[in-house]
């Protein structure tokens, strides 16, 4: 996980650097900066997943730097450093998703408390995208099982085009295989025992190479690997 700390303030960066250093439970990347300038390339560089920062720092404030660097492609976790109790400062902290909002003079376990608690969330965060990841990609599979199974049955056996069968050709948006002709390519697969094909991993193999299929027949507009 990266970290980037931001502190013009020498003992302050040490003493955060130092109290990051003592958490056991996460895995972090650190990197530090003393002023926006450098903190910048930095950003760009690493896209840091959680980023502390003061306000007050030479040249760029900590504020205005998070706001020209956040966008919708980028969205870390904030967490704002200020020694001024100033409302704005923590309206504009909000307006862009800083997550927390410290206030010097703070207390390390304050500190490490925040810090824990921040990462602890992009680790569940990304638990959680990578869950979705896998379940869309599961139901993908799912899905051109399904249809693979109809366009089985609709391409290699004599099959009446009834209303039903017609309706499940446009909900894969495949009608046009029932008002044109058309060629089918049949490539043999070796490494199906026993020529079954629908066991989960052999639905994989079948899936990646209707995949490398889709690459060479994508100029051709009414085609289809299954």
């Amino acid at each position: 996980m990266r970290l980037l700390l931001i502190e013009d303030e020498p003992d302050s960066l040490i003493g955060m650097k130092n109290a990051i250093d003592s958490l056991y439970n996460v895995e972090v990347e650190l990197h530090t900066s003393n002023n926006a300038e450098d903190a910048r390339e930095v950003i760009f560089k690493h896209y840091p997943e959680l980023i502390i920062t003061d306000i007050m720092l030479p040249g760029i404030s900590g504020l205005d730097l998070i706001e020209e660097v956040v966008n919708k492609d980028y969205q870390p976790k904030v967490i704002i450093v200020s020694g001024f109790g100033n409302f704005e400062y923590a309206r504009r902290s909000i307006h862009f998703g800083a997550v927390d909002y410290l206030l010097k003079p703070y207390s390390t376990k304050e500190f490490t408390e925040k810090v824990d608690r921040t990462l602890s969330l992009i680790k569940e965060e990304k638990k959680q995208l990578q869950y979705t990841e896998q379940q869309k990609s599961f139901a993908e599979i799912g899905t051109r099982s399904m249809r693979d199974n109809d366009l089985v049955e609709f391409c290699l056996k004599r099959t009446p085009l009834e209303e039903h069968l017609y309706h499940r050709l446009c909900l894969w948006n495949i009608d046009w295989l029932a008002n044109k002709s058309y060629s089918l390519l049949i490539f043999d697969v070796k490494g199906y025992p026993d020529g079954k094909l629908y066991t989960e991993e052999n639905q994989l193999k079948t899936f990646a190479i209707g995949n490398i299929m889709q690459d060479v027949i994508r100029d051709h507009i009414h085609s289809l690997p299954l």
